[in-house]
């Protein structure tokens, strides 16, 4: 699903069918996500999952094109964790 999609879903649901409205509740819902996993580390949603802010250490690699081993820097990634009910719903 696309932010687009999402977006048209909204705008249907809406008694006005307001397009606009619809487009910033997207960004809305998007914005809070955002902000919830980088202020609290995450977010829940019940039913749906939690996306955690995970931090992935420092690590050394290898260029497979010239051998020379690099150093990558640690950094912070999201993770999505899908909530048991939609779990069991979906298999």
């Amino acid at each position: 699903m696309t932010a687009t999609s999402l977006t048209k879903i909204l705008e249907d649901v809406l008694p006005s069918k307001e397009k606009k409205l619809a487009r910033q509740m997207t960004k809305t819902l998007a914005t809070a996500l955002i902000e919830g996993c980088r202020v609290n580390g995450g977010v829940r949603v019940p039913g749906v999952g939690t996306l955690v802010l995970k931090d992935l250490p420092a690590r050394k690699a290898r260029n497979p094109r010239t051998g020379e081993t690099i150093e990558i820097a640690a950094r912070k990634r999201v993770s999505f964790r899908v909530a048991p009910s939609l779990r069991k719903t979906l298999v």
